[in-house]
């Protein structure tokens, strides 16, 4: 009996299926284990970044892109709105209560914030927020 290389930090294709659940998480970024011989989203020993383009999942199931990002404070509405952009490597999250919107930028399974937005106080500045590919607009 042979056991499928599943869970081994390395996306194989063939194992990519509810049958295999998904090659055990290999393909996706979010469920991807590195081993010693496997860096999740690199090929070549590490050296080459091939990203995750093979990523499935259940159907009709959200996969978590990343570590939670928290709120300012609870009175803050934070999360009110949000936007990702088309790659899914900005999110912005408004704090319409407080008149801000935070922007962040992925690094890896991180987001790091990268800008504060300030707007008028009082004005719920940020309630729709929007962004394209990689840019950034704002309605009030």
């Amino acid at each position: 009996c042979q056991i499928p290389p599943t869970s081994n930090g390395q996306c194989n294709q063939y194992f990519n299926n509810i049958h295999f659940d998904f090659d055990g998480g290999d393909c996706c970024e979010n469920t991807c284990k590195s081993t010693r011989e496997n860096i999740c989203g690199k090929t070549g020993g590490g050296y080459i970044d091939t990203g995750y383009p093979w990523c499935k999942g259940t159907a009709n199931q959200w996969q978590l892109s990343g570590d939670p990002v928290f709120g300012v404070s609870s009175a803050s509405r934070s999360g009110l709105a949000v936007a990702l952009s088309g790659k899914g490597t900005v999110l912005a999250i408004a704090d319409p209560r407080i008149s801000v919107v935070r922007l962040f930028d992925k690094d890896g399974a991180k987001w790091i914030q990268r800008e504060i937005i300030q707007g008028e106080a009082g004005s719920n500045f940020g309630l729709a927020i929007g962004l394209s590919d990689e840019s950034f607009s704002i309605t009030r």
